[in-house]
Formats: C-alpha cells, sequence, structure tokens
C-alpha cells in the first residue's frame, strides 16, 4: 500500500507543473483550431498548434529577433485571440469526447506528473536542452555560453514543451514532456476509434471511399468511447512502449505527429479520388502542419516527410480516379511550411553550432562488409517485435498485389504504409552502414525503438483491417457489459500497474539523486570532480552529472569497463587534475590509492589534501552490495 501510495505522491512544485502543463496544452490546442482552417480534424489541434509554435520559435529565435519570452508572450496572446475566434463561430477545441478521454487518462498524468527522470537520453540531451532555453531565452548560439547537451544542435521541438511550461510555473518541470505524451497518445485514439467505428458501421460503397468528415463526426463519444480510444494507443497498440511514453524522449511526439501526417495524407487522396477538391486541400494544409511539428523534433524526421512525398506520388500515378494535376495544385501545402523550417533550421545549425548531432560519415568509412552481420541482427529484433513487424509485413505484400490497380481508400491507405515502411527501414539500414559506430551497427542499436515511430501507421491500418472485418461479420456485436468493462479497464490497469509504470522509484536511481543534494553543497564551480561507480554502465553516473550542472565541474567518470581501476584512476587523476573523487563501492585495488577501506557498502565524496585524500562525506548504500574484484 505505501509503495502504491508513493507512486502517486505528487508535490506541490509537480501539482504546479501538471496544472500548467494542461493550460499550456489548451492554449497549443487553441492555435490549431484556427490555424488549420473550418474543415479541420479536431483530433489534430494538439499538432497542429504544435506546429505554430515551433515554427514560430524556429523563425523568430534562428534570427534572433526577439527573446523567448517575447515570442511566448506573442504566442500567448495569439491563443487567446484564437480562443475569442473558437467560441465566436461555436466551435470547441479538441475533438468531441477529449475531456472525457483526459479525465479517463488521468491516473497516468499524475503519474508522470510525480516521476524524476531517469533515463538515458533525457538527462544527456533532451532536458538539458529545454534548461538552457529557461537560462539563455535563445537557441544555443555564437556569442552565449556553450550547451552542456550531448545534441545541442537536434530541434527544439520536445524542448519547447518543457520550455513554455517551465516559464508559466515559474520552476522547471521535468515531466512536462511525458505528461503533454499522454494528451497526444489520448487524441490520436479518439481520431483512431472515429476512423475504426465509422469503416465498421459503413455499407459496401462508403467504405470504399474512405471516411468522410461527416460521418466522422456524427459518433457520440461517450465514456466507453473514450475507454476505447485510449486502449486501442496504448494496451491495444503493438508499439505502445511505457518508458517512451513517460520520457521526454522525442519517440512518442514522433509516432504521432507522423501518424497524424499520414492519416492527413490518405484523407486527402481519398477526397481527391471523390473529387472535393476543397476538402483535399483542407488535408493538405492539415498534413502540413502535422508533418512540421515532426520535423521540428528530429533532423531524421526529414525521411518520413520524403515517404510521404513518395507514397502520395506512387497512389497518383497509380489510381486512376486521382488527377496528378490535382495532386501538385494542392502540393505547395503540404510541402512547403515543413521543408521551409527544415532549412531555417539547418542553416542556423551551420553557422552557429559545430556537431551536437548524428552526422552521416565520409562514403569510404562505410561498413558495407558488414552488412549481412547487421540485416541478420535487423531480422532478429524484428522477429521479436512479431505485433508490429507482422501488420507491416501484411501491409507490405497486399501493396505488392494492388499496387498495379488501387481503386479503394483501403488500397491508397495500404501503398502509404507500404512506402513509408520500406523507406525507412531502407534509411535505418543505411544509418548503421554510414553514421553508426561498427559496434552500433553490429547489433542493429535501438532498431526497435526507431520502428516505433511508424507505430501512428501501423495503427491506423491494422484498426481498418480489424474494422473491415467487422463490417464483414453478420453477427458480430457489442455486447453492453463490454462497454462498461472498458471503461473500469482503463481506470484501474494505471493503479494495478502503478509500481510498473514508476521505474524511477528504482532504489539506486533514489540514492543517485539523493547523493547529488547532499554533495552539492560540499562542492564549490572552482572544483574539478570524477565519479566512480564501478558495478554499472554509468546510468547512475548520468543521474549525477545532471543533478550536479552548476555545481563542480565534472571532468571524468569511472565505470565497470575501465580496468585495471587501479591504474585507470591514477592515471585520471593525473590528467584530469581531480580535486575531489565521488566513488560508489570502493574496490580493494582502490582502496590504498584514496585510502578508504574497501567493503564498507557506502559511497564516499573525497577531496585532495596535500599528496592524499580525506573523507568529506559518506552515505550508506541503498541495499547491500558485494566487493569488487
Amino acid at each position: 500500500m505505501a509503495a502504491f501510495i508513493n507512486s502517486f505522491t505528487v508535490s506541490a512544485p509537480q501539482l504546479i507543473g501538471m496544472a500548467s502543463l494542461l493550460g499550456i496544452a489548451f492554449l497549443i490546442a487553441s492555435l490549431g483550431a484556427v490555424a488549420a482552417g473550418p474543415n479541420r480534424r479536431p483530433e489534430g489541434d494538439l499538432i497542429f498548434g504544435w506546429a505554430v509554435v515551433s515554427s514560430a520559435f524556429t523563425v523568430f529565435g534562428t534570427l534572433n529577433l526577439s527573446s523567448f519570452t517575447t515570442i511566448a508572450f506573442g504566442l500567448g496572446m495569439l491563443s487567446f485571440a484564437a480562443l475569442i475566434l473558437v467560441w465566436r463561430r461555436q466551435d470547441r477545441v479538441g475533438p468531441s469526447g477529449a475531456w472525457r478521454a483526459a479525465i479517463l487518462a488521468m491516473a497516468m498524468i499524475l503519474l508522470a506528473a510525480a516521476m524524476i527522470p531517469s533515463q538515458w537520453d533525457d538527462l544527456t540531451h533532451w532536458l538539458p536542452n529545454a534548461r538552457y532555453l529557461l537560462e539563455q531565452d535563445a537557441f544555443p548560439g555564437s556569442g552565449l555560453p556553450k550547451s552542456p547537451s550531448n545534441f545541442p544542435a537536434y530541434p527544439y521541438g520536445v524542448a519547447l514543451i518543457t520550455y513554455l511550461t517551465s516559464r508559466l510555473a515559474g520552476l522547471m518541470v521535468e515531466s512536462a514532456t511525458s505528461m503533454f505524451n499522454i494528451l497526444l497518445v489520448t487524441s490520436y485514439g479518439l481520431f483512431m476509434a472515429r476512423i475504426a467505428v465509422t469503416i465498421a458501421q459503413s455499407d459496401t460503397q462508403e467504405s470504399e471511399a474512405g471516411p468522410t468528415p461527416n460521418q466522422l463526426n456524427t459518433h457520440q463519444a461517450g465514456w466507453a468511447f473514450c475507454a476505447l480510444a485510449i486502449l486501442m494507443t496504448t494496451a491495444l497498440s503493438p508499439t505502445y512502449v511505457t518508458r517512451l511514453v513517460l520520457s521526454s524522449y522525442a519517440d512518442l511526439p514522433t509516432t504521432i505527429t507522423v501518424g497524424i501526417a499520414s492519416v492527413m495524407v490518405w484523407l486527402m487522396l481519398n477526397a481527391l479520388s471523390a473529387n472535393d477538391t476543397k476538402l483535399a486541400h483542407s488535408y493538405a494544409w492539415q498534413a502540413g502542419l502535422a508533418m512540421t511539428a515532426a520535423i521540428a523534433l528530429k533532423q531524421v524526421n526529414l525521411v518520413f516527410f520524403l515517404s510521404l512525398v513518395m507514397a502520395i506520388t506512387l497512389v497518383a500515378l497509380r489510381d486512376k480516379s486521382i488527377s496528378l494535376r490535382d495532386v501538385l495544385a494542392l502540393s505547395h501545402k503540404f510541402i512547403i511550411l515543413p521543408l521551409a523550417i527544415y532549412i531555417i533550421w539547418r542553416i542556423y545549425v551551420s553557422y552557429n553550432m559545430t556537431g551536437g548531432e548524428h552526422a552521416f560519415r565520409p562514403f569510404a568509412g562505410w561498413v558495407f562488409d558488414k552488412a549481412d552481420e547487421i540485416l541478420a541482427r535487423m531480422s532478429l529484433v524484428a522477429s521479436k517485435k512479431g505485433g508490429y513487424f507482422g501488420v507491416m509485413t501484411v501491409a507490405t505484400l497486399l501493396a505488392l498485389r494492388v499496387i498495379w490497380h488501387p481503386r479503394t481508400a483501403f488500397h491508397r491507405l495500404t501503398l502509404i504504409t507500404a512506402t513509408m515502411f520500406l523507406s525507412y527501414n531502407g534509411f535505418l539500414l543505411m544509418s548503421y552502414l554510414g553514421a553508426f559506430t561498427e559496434g552500433e551497427a553490429l547489433r542493429a542499436a535501438s532498431y526497435w525503438r526507431y520502428n516505433t515511430h511508424l507505430g501512428g501507421v501501423c495503427l491506423v491500418f491494422a484498426a481498418c483491417v480489424i474494422a473491415h472485418a467487422w463490417r464483414r461479420c453478420e453477427r458480430c456485436h457489442v455486447p453492453k457489459p463490454l462497454a462498461a468493462f472498458t471503461v473500469v479497464l482503463v481506470l484501474v490497469v494505471p493503479l494495478a500497474m502503478a509500481k510498473k509504470f514508476r521505474f524511477d522509484l528504482e532504489p539506486r536511481i533514489i540514492y543517485a539523486r539523493s547523493i547529488t543534494k547532499n554533495i552539492r553543497p560540499l562542492l564549490s564551480t572552482k572544483d574539478r570532480l570524477l565519479l566512480a561507480e564501478l558495478d554499472s554502465d554509468g546510468r547512475y553516473l548520468m543521474i549525477m552529472r545532471y543533478g550536479l550542472y552548476g555545481s563542480a565541474t565534472v571532468v571524468n567518470e569511472m565505470t565497470a569497463g575501465h580496468r585495471p581501476y587501479a591504474k585507470v584512476l591514477s592515471t585520471r587523476l593525473v590528467q584530469q587534475k581531480v580535486s575531489h573523487i565521488w566513488i560508489y563501492d570502493v574496490p580493494a585495488q582502490l582502496g590504498k590509492i584514496i585510502g578508504v577501506p574497501s567493503g564498507t557498502n557506502k559511497s564516499y565524496l573525497l577531496t585532495r589534501q596535500n599528496k592524499g585524500w580525506i573523507v568529506k562525506g559518506s552515505w550508506p548504500h541503498p541495499f547491500q552490495t558485494g566487493n569488487h574484484k
């Protein structure tokens, strides 16, 4: 019971952060409700508004026309104006059922609000990027302090959510993105549920034409419908990963933005097939906004943009009901904004930053001789994730069958899905050959995580397959008790699995955070600190390095891989001019060097005195550990 209560215990600052995030999300969605136009899909309001926010900061921030605070204030005023406009046209911000879905998801939002950051990329670049914006009120650039981030040249779409939330809260809200992710998942779930239910209830002719706005808008979003929407994008999604949702990583936002863009492109092509050019132009603009939000998240998301362009071209060339001329006539609405934001950011990076992002090696340095091993490893990873790769394989095989004569909305969706899957995985193979280190390439590093970026596309394809099957089943019906059970399930699962979701409550993680708070007062900014944790790969040291920002300079680290410990330590003490050492557990071979007994199950902060070391502080381990050999 104590562990359960602790999982949902939210401090006053965290409550302020949660309220600020919900307020920021509502203001962003209000911008999207106006920017996307009168024929918008309201499920995308949050994404469309995010595109506006990212574009404004990218343009004005890179040109140094104003501070970030001024840009944020201007966007705030526009948001209030948008709210007035939405109210005057008797519209709403967000889709029908959004508030019910938010209430159902509140337990997860509370979990996210209570969490402390503990994952590698969170603490090495996503949160440092956001913290830099708060401190400097600008992007990293010439004449400003160097960013502590590992990848300061990454686009700042994710960091902007933390920045805006923290500005409103008056404190650094480290969980802002994870809470925002839950809202994204919920919004996309409502979209998928509407599409699936529309297809399942349509007749043959309507099904072949694809869902229309009127059909999508007729479904009442009751509690059971909203619960189904949440389940579709969480428990029933083949690419849902809790650690990615409850983090500041750009993976889940990429999944949703690319998913929204792909669905909008599909609806655009369906509208062109039905000769509704006005609606097609609206969908093209909404697809462009969603793709702009994606481009502002990660540099490689340009690949998804190009994949969608390829898919649109392929469908236009093969589908006789769609004119290539009509596609070209609306292409500017999809292409110009995301491409402009990408180019503006690339120009800024080229003039203001050196490195700070992944890049391809010269062609001569590509590891073509390892291609067979890399492909074997990719296949092995894929074999363990049969849900996602199975769905995408089916889509690819069906695409090969219908590519010569695509006639229906489902055929177009199949071609879009297969094109994006094949092109993205081809790009990943190129990346392993020419961008990753050989060791990373041979183990196909993060191959599954990267494929979750197509989770939104996979989900809409799978939902449509199931909906079509349901429509053809005369005996299929939903038992009334099942609707109530769905609501109960959505409410109960976060409560029942709270301990599992709160992976940040691992004792060593809490210990690393508390030790950081303990040693900060014992250090000054002039001190040079070496961190040593010889029983791990350094992930707990990463937590400490993040927490020590603004205190002593961490000049080096030692982990389990730095053997022989005595030789490595002696060398680094001299080369790095170390003034302080923090060590988690003292192995026997280091005890003589630093003058501390081994096997005490304590961590120590040591300070240099003359030619030796003295203990400045010690703290018991969170649990017993064995000695190092």
